[in-house]
């Protein structure tokens, strides 16, 4: 794989400029394995995860070249989404002061700032070989989860009685995304007109059937809807001509087949345990907005939802988190970091989508960004711990900026060549 510091043009080749040593390839691929293993289900020793552990020892490394990246590239700081990024990892770790344990606290700020300086100093890389590396780091987590269900069954499934497959993650939801993430590329990929630009059909296609094998196998049905919509907004906006028309006549198939055979559906994707409290999520949102107004303007403490000084207040049901960014931010962080929380989303979203048509092809930190939002309303990806999705969507949001600033410039380079 070859890592260079300009982006594709709009054309598909490459612009002019010097090649990075292998220290790009490295940045990228402990970057991102170093976020998928903050989700991942290792072995314990001494009772305690080893997914921090190994997540400091696969990006410490990386620092002093991030902050040498971060000093030498002021062109693609974005300064306002920077100010509210930085301000709200500033408050999780401040909060550290009043939480109910500080070195809890301030553990899970410091992987919050090491992540978003992480993430700066990525920029000079392209967003398309870091997707790229992430969706190869995904299949080959995939392939490992199948294996783990053959080898320990018990490991591998979900504890709780019902067959939802969870592979070498801690949970069958942080399996899914990186099954939703890895479908939403493969439609970006082919949304691409240029075949330089994105990785060999083969892989493609192999990459997207294991991603809706074990999203399917994993049974989370709110990630299945979004995940849809994702993939058909994709299709939507960035098919061309014919092949627009084509998915668009699929979808309406798609759908109307759904409304003829949605009993069908519903029994098939049922667990036995539908109810109207979303599978308990009311109850926990109830529940945490109850304890809310005790600490309403700064929060309890970032990372402190789990802490078991709050054990009473659940009494039989012990949720490990709030099932809503929101009331999670709430809770942790109180009004200033939720407000804070929700600029920086804001600006990702926003400023993302604007990419789409900046870049000329689908922004990768538009649709991972909406994917964890959607799912942040009924799950967490943002308002809590730093989660694998949170920081992939931060690395992407520099790199696809600094390529924004790389093309405006061919452009007028460009435009003032003509002149």
């Amino acid at each position: 794989m070859q890592i260079t510091q300009y982006p594709f043009t709009l054309e598909g080749g490459r612009t002019p400029g010097k090649l990075l040593l292998p220290a790009g390839i490295a940045y990228l691929s402990l970057l991102v394995a170093g976020l998928c293993a903050i989700e991942m289900d290792f072995a314990r020793v001494a009772d305690r995860r080893m997914n921090y552990p190994i997540f400091f020892a696969l990006t410490l490394p990386l620092l002093l070249l991030a902050v040498r990246n971060v000093l030498h590239g002021s062109f693609y700081k974005i300064r306002l989404f920077t100010l509210a990024l930085v301000a709200y990892a500033a408050w999780c770790g401040l909060s550290a002061l009043w939480a109910p344990s500080s070195m809890e606290t301030l553990m899970h700020a410091i992987i919050m700032g090491i992540t978003v300086l992480l993430a700066m100093g990525a920029a000079p890389y392209s967003s398309r070989e870091t997707i790229l590396i992430f969706a190869k780091v995904s299949l080959l987590i995939f392939i490992a989860s199948w294996v783990a269900l053959v080898v320990s069954p018990a490991y591998a499934l979900e504890k709780k009685g019902i067959w939802r497959l969870c592979g070498v993650m801690m949970h069958e939801f942080r399996l899914g995304y990186l099954c939703s993430v890895a479908m939403i590329s493969c439609m970006i990929w082919l949304c691409m007109s240029d075949a330089q630009q994105r990785p060999s059909l083969p892989f493609i296609f192999i990459l997207g059937l294991a991603a809706v094998v074990t999203l399917f196998a994993t049974q989370t049905r709110s990630l299945l809807i979004y995940t849809f919509l994702c993939v058909c907004l994709v299709g939507v906006l960035h098919l061309k001509g014919g092949m627009r028309m084509a998915f668009i006549g699929m979808l309406a198939l798609s759908c109307l087949l759904l409304g003829v055979f949605s009993d069908e559906v519903m029994q098939m994707m049922s667990r036995g345990e539908a109810d109207g409290t979303l599978t308990g999520r009311t109850f926990v949102w109830e529940r945490t907005l109850s304890m809310v107004p005790e600490a309403l303007l700064r929060g309890h403490g970032f990372a402190s939802f789990d802490n078991t000084i709050y054990d009473s207040a659940w009494g039989g049901y012990r949720a490990p988190h709030a099932h809503n960014a929101w009331i999670m931010a709430l809770f942790e962080t109180g009004v200033v970091g939720t407000v804070l929380m929700s600029a920086v989303l804001l600006f990702l979203l926003v400023q993302s989508f604007r990419l789409s048509f900046q870049l000329g092809r689908p922004s990768f930190t538009f649709y991972v960004t909406l994917l964890g939002v959607m799912s942040s309303l009924t799950g967490l990806i943002y308002g809590g711990k730093m989660a694998t999705l949170m920081g992939l969507s931060f690395v992407l949001f520099y790199q696809e900026n600094r390529e924004r600033v790389e093309i405006l410039r061919q452009r007028s380079g460009a435009a003032a060549g003509r002149i």
